[in-house]
């Protein structure tokens, strides 16, 4: 056994420690945040937020219209269908005889009601091209950016949407039809500061946007929609509001104003350590959802045009999760609610989950099996080609045991 499990138990119980303590903490300070929660006023807090933006060094939602509202679960229609999708990769590893990458798209399609069916598919794909380790604006070769495991990752993500936009185009009937994706709809990578502006933007122009747009414009005829589900979120949108809120000043400066000061003396340090979801778990009951926010979000908020990225909260039962859809989708009580109502009911058919992404999952998962496999089948591939690269010693060492 390589994993020293004696030390390692040493330094769990230190660990555990410190997550009590912080629970301990997280507890004394949620009936006061619940009751901040229930009683600032949006308008007052928004006007505040936005007086602070340039300050702020952390994100704190906008609030459209109310802070605390609960909505319960519209019934689902009878006849719908949900399409999950979700994705998973093999990163290229420098030991194989050749350099390459794996993509793999899992995806379910659930039609429910009169004509139901369902459609499970697992679809591999293979980079192997020099270009397809660049990933970039091709008219600007130079300034592409190297495809590591975060590009990788967004790579993925993007092709995660645009299949979940063109299985919902295929479903050619009237019924309403809503893609659920795994994760977050906010693509932060678009942010790092090593992208070159054009590789960004490009990105954004050619990947991001398109499947969007058509989405868009398929609702004004047809009843779509879309949505990210994400399950035990850290976010702290809701419970920064309430910093802003309770912060002493006319503008909320941390660095400014409490620089110098020690953890536990600052005006917001009676809400601060909660996550958002440690809030709603108590204020939401089982299957509600909460009010309508917005993402201030750099990516969200300069880049995504219509689709800036609004979210609520929905109590899924035994945890509380963090559904993420684009703006217009979030001006539309018709699609909230259509989305509301599907995810409650994909998640009691789930046990906890939406059974649609649980199913997708299981598509999409390349497991360590089937990653042994792929360089099997990489390996074969070549001999059979009477082509034998130059393998490393380290990973043949890995399949030839000598102790």
């Amino acid at each position: 056994m390589s994993l020293n499990v004696i030390k390692l138990g040493l330094q769990l119980l230190e660990a555990t420690s410190i997550f009590h303590a912080q629970d301990k903490s997280a507890d004394a300070k949620l009936p006061n945040a619940l009751t901040k929660f229930e009683s600032t006023d949006p308008s007052i807090v928004e006007t505040k937020r936005l007086s602070s933006a340039r300050t702020l060094t952390w994100l704190a939602a906008s609030i459209p219209h109310d802070l605390k509202g609960r909505f319960r679960a519209p019934d689902a229609p009878l006849d719908y269908a949900v399409i999950g999708v979700d994705g998973s990769h093999v990163d290229a590893d420098r030991n194989m005889p050749v350099h390459c990458y794996l993509i793999n798209i899992g995806s379910c399609d659930i039609t429910y009601g009169h004509h139901a069916q369902a459609q499970l598919e697992s679809t591999p794909f293979l980079f192997s091209r020099e270009e397809d380790f660049r990933f970039g604006n091709p008219d600007f070769p130079l300034e592409a950016t190297p495809v590591d495991s975060t590009i990788l990752g967004l790579k993925r993500s993007l092709m995660e949407l645009e299949t979940t936009v063109s299985l919902i185009e295929q479903h050619h009937n009237t019924n309403p039809v809503v893609g659920l994706l795994d994760g977050t709809l906010i693509y932060w990578t678009l942010m790092n500061s090593d992208l070159h502006t054009h590789t960004r933007e490009h990105a954004i122009a050619q990947q991001l946007l398109p499947p969007l747009d058509r989405l868009q414009e398929l609702s004004k005829s047809r009843d779509v929609a879309l949505a990210s589900y994400i399950s035990l979120p850290m976010a702290k949108d809701i419970v920064n509001l309430l910093r802003v809120s309770e912060c002493p000043f006319d503008t909320a400066n941390c660095g400014y104003h409490c620089g110098q000061q020690v953890p536990g003396s600052r005006g917001c340090d009676s809400v601060d350590g909660l996550l958002d979801r440690d809030i709603f778990q108590v204020y939401l009951r089982p299957f509600e959802r909460s009010s309508i926010y917005y993402s201030t979000s750099a990516v969200s908020t300069l880049h995504y045009k219509d689709h800036q990225v609004a979210f609520f909260y929905i109590h899924a039962g035994q945890e509380v999760a963090r559904v993420e859809i684009p703006g217009w989708i979030g001006k539309d009580m018709g699609k909230v609610d259509l989305i509301h109502s599907v995810i409650v009911e994909q998640i009691i058919k789930g046990q906890g989950y939406p059974v649609s992404l649980s199913e997708a999952h299981e598509q999409a998962v390349v497991r360590t099996s089937d990653r042994d496999t792929f360089q099997t089948l990489i390996r074969n591939s070549l001999e059979t080609n009477t082509f034998n690269p130059m393998e490393s010693q380290k990973q043949r060492s890995k399949r030839t045991r000598w102790v």
